[in-house]
């Protein structure tokens, strides 16, 4: 199975009650694409930078984000079941 190069953002909105909108986040950054590909430059440190972002200024609380960098398919499934609980 190859890895497939990607920067991936996943963001879900929740009501949470009077408080407003609970928001949870995935952020994936894999500069990897596989043997036949070339190396992209920038997709972890932008993930890492867009992660930043939305736990700073984004409502979004640490403990409600996951990033991922150079993972494989069940590294993001695994962090998208972690949010989702």
């Amino acid at each position: 199975m190859k890895t497939v190069a990607f920067s991936l953002t996943l963001l879900l909105a929740l009501p949470a009650g009077a408080e407003g909108m609970r928001r949870f986040a995935v952020v994936a950054g894999n500069d990897e694409g596989g043997d036949d590909t070339r190396p992209l430059l920038y997709a972890r440190d932008d993930a890492r930078k867009i992660h930043d972002i939305l736990t700073r200024l984004g409502g979004i609380r640490p403990g409600d984000s996951e990033l991922l960098l150079n993972g494989k398919a069940a590294d993001l499934l695994a962090a998208l079941g972690r949010v989702e609980q």
